[in-house]
């Protein structure tokens, strides 16, 4: 343990302060020094033969040795989370663990991670708390969802950590890692996630919930990949006939594009799409023989982004609700998960 201590200090003489990570989809990351925060993880006890208040307190000793800023054990919370508190998919939004519970056990369910993050940081002196909305997975939306905020100077920070830890299943344990969602920045988080105070959309103009429900579902990929807007910018399709454009930065480079439409039993079928650039920077899109068996039109994309990573994913990026019947959608606070209640009034 000594000699990881030398090495880990050798590092940090020579990884000063002033390099950090600029990243287009958080300003939390701005402040953190990534590499040093990932290495500092390997000092932290196991969850197996921890608590969760010796792992913390492991932690705050490593955040003075080692001169964290607070994003920064923000960031290796979330990180640890992350590795070591799998995602388990439950309809109940109630809180059925505490901290210690969910600790133990390795697994929760969004609000209970997101409980579990909030204790972290609050053992920490880190000022975080939980904000309470909806969430729009493709054409779903999820209500009473939780997730939360950490203030760090004297700026409010906007994060998810359900989104980024693996996903739970007895059968298969999916391990992907995400970022996106520490600090994501308020103007593209606002796609997916719409909290019931309107402050914690921590944008200069809010938006109205009918507003929401009515954009584009976009994923974090979307940005991810370069995409910057989607014209014209509507959640609900009534037409047999769709004409969009995406606008991009110019970055991606694209190897594969499909358009899928999904049933009404979550079969996914490849649809004939047309798309072309009309500009450097904007494409066009045009699918025809939209038809009632349809629930759902997505679009996946799959390349890479050089600034980033040269790995090729294949990702949806977007979706969008069909509904040639034009039927009268309303929120149901009886149901947490559905994918017709939705409010347009």
């Amino acid at each position: 343990m000594k000699r990881l201590n030398l090495l880990l200090s050798a590092f940090l003489l020579l990884f000063p302060k002033s390099l950090l990570y600029s990243n287009p989809y958080s300003n939390l990351l701005d402040y953190v020094r990534q590499d040093l925060a990932n290495n500092i993880l390997i000092f932290l006890p196991e969850r197996i033969k921890s608590n969760l208040l010796e792992l913390c307190s492991k932690l705050s000793k490593l955040e003075k040795t080692y001169e964290l800023n607070k994003a920064e054990t923000a960031y290796s919370i979330f990180t640890w989370i992350q590795r070591n508190i799998y995602y388990e998919c439950s309809k109940s939004p109630e809180y059925n663990k505490t901290p210690d519970i969910i600790f133990k056990a390795g697994k929760g369910t969004p609000n209970e991670i997101s409980f579990l993050f909030k204790t972290m940081c609050n053992h920490l002196e880190i000022e975080a708390g939980i904000i309470l909305g909806y969430i729009k997975f493709y054409t779903k939306i999820e209500t009473d969802r939780e997730w939360n905020y950490i203030k760090f100077n004297n700026t409010y920070y906007l994060i998810d950590v359900s989104m980024g830890v693996c996903i739970y299943d007895e059968e298969v344990e999916l391990s992907y890692y995400d970022y996106f969602y520490f600090g994501a920045k308020p103007e593209m988080l606002i796609r997916s996630h719409f909290p019931k105070e309107i402050k914690w959309q921590l944008l200069n103009n809010p938006i109205s919930l009918k507003q929401f429900l009515s954009m584009a579902s976009l994923t974090h990929w979307f940005y991810i990949y370069g995409f910057k807007t989607v014209s014209p910018d509507s959640f609900l399709i009534n037409d047999k006939f769709i004409n969009f454009n995406l606008t991009f930065d110019g970055t991606f480079i694209y190897k594969y594009i499909e358009c899928v439409y999904s049933d009404f039993f979550g079969k996914e079928n490849t649809i004939k799409c047309k798309y072309n650039l009309i500009s450097d920077k904007t494409m066009n899109f045009i699918i025809n023989s939209i038809s009632e068996k349809m629930n759902y039109i997505s679009i996946y994309v799959g390349g890479y982004n050089p600034t980033i990573y040269y790995n090729t994913y294949i990702c949806r990026i977007l979706s969008f609700k069909i509904d040639l019947k034009n039927n009268d959608y309303s929120l149901s606070k009886d149901n947490n998960y559905f994918e017709n209640n939705i409010t347009f009034k």
